[in-house]
């Protein structure tokens, strides 16, 4: 016995006193589990070498948790912006202050659409980009729209490759500037867009091109867009008009209120609305407000910014802090 206890101590590299490795408690590899049974006794003080536990089952369960707890993105790749919308309507938020969590929050409220201004706010290629990751944390997302700066094709294919649904394109007065406008939307054969998405930033798998359908809306804002404004809608590639009334007025030199009031069939606004309708397609519009939105939905124009992130985060301040003053709320 006494030989066979002095072998197994030979193996384990322990003697009977202990050597800092083999008595256990002292050596780094003796490694004990706080079990009754694996304490050598005092009889037999052979040290039984242990391999360490690294944790795998808790970075296995820390790993289920994380994903648990990753959201949902139900509509994380484009969004037919055509199809979802239809031709009803749909009230839509205008975003201007670009700020990517802003417009996720917002979108979180339920709105039909969003549209990111990159010509008069302050969405530049980094917010678009940022606000589109940001998007795809909310769970079945509305459609977005980017309105572009300009005519260009560098714009509106860096506003697609970023994740938009719908580009519009401001000032567009002929038959030249619609057609412009869907070479620069479209691959090929209806246009001539390179291929370069950037949606797989945030695990979005892109679009192939002949899956790649982005919706164009041209805006109508000149004496001259307006001239020309059947013609303009019946170009191929085209999937909306957009009217900002504000600017129309002032092509036209008239008075906002002027203009939302003038109702004939010859008048400007409902003019472009007819021209949407023969073509096969839907008018959008600007309104700002509920009572400018009320107006163009009786013009014809369904699809309506009723309010923008400015709007938004004013009312929900003044409403939360009124309820507060009066007891109402918190």
């Amino acid at each position: 016995m006494r030989r066979r206890r002095e072998a197994r101590r030979h193996r384990v590299g322990g003697d009977e006193e202990g050597d800092g490795h083999g008595v256990p408690g002292r050596g780094r590899d003796a490694v004990h589990h706080g079990h009754a049974h694996s304490r050598p006794s005092s009889r037999d003080r052979t040290c039984v070498r242990i391999r360490p536990s690294v944790g795998r089952p808790h970075r296995h369960r820390h790993r289920r948790a994380l994903a648990r707890r990753r959201p949902r993105c139900a509509r994380i790749g484009p969004v037919d912006a055509e199809r979802v919308l239809g031709d009803g309507r749909a009230d839509g938020v205008w975003c201007r202050l670009g700020e990517p969590l802003t417009v996720a929050q917002i979108a979180r409220g339920g709105p039909a659409w969003l549209c990111l201004d990159a010509q008069h706010g302050a969405f530049d290629d980094a917010a678009v980009l940022a606000t589109m990751r940001a998007l795809a944390t909310v769970s079945e997302r509305p459609p977005v729209a980017v309105r572009v700066a300009g005519l260009s094709d560098p714009l509106i294919g860096r506003a697609l490759d970023a994740g938009a649904d719908v580009v519009v394109v401001p000032m567009i007065e002929s038959v030249e500037d619609a057609a412009a406008a869907v070479r620069a939307a479209h691959y090929p054969p209806l246009g001539r867009r390179s291929w370069g998405p950037m949606t797989d930033l945030w695990g979005a798998a892109p679009p192939s091109a002949a899956e790649a359908r982005p919706a164009l809306w041209l805006m109508i804002e000149t004496q001259t867009g307006l001239d020309a404004v059947e013609e303009i809608l019946a170009v191929p590639g085209v999937a909306g008009v957009f009217v900002g009334p504000f600017d129309l007025a002032i092509g036209l030199g008239r008075e906002l209120p002027d203009l939302l009031a003038a109702d004939g069939p010859e008048d400007p606004l409902p003019r472009i609305a007819a021209a949407a309708r023969n073509a096969g397609l839907v008018a959008g519009a600007y309104a700002g407000d509920q009572e400018r939105a009320r107006q163009l939905r009786a013009l014809g124009f369904p699809r309506v910014a009723v309010a923008t992130d400015q709007s938004l985060i004013a009312l929900g301040t003044a409403a939360a802090l009124g309820a507060v003053a009066d007891g109402s709320g918190c």
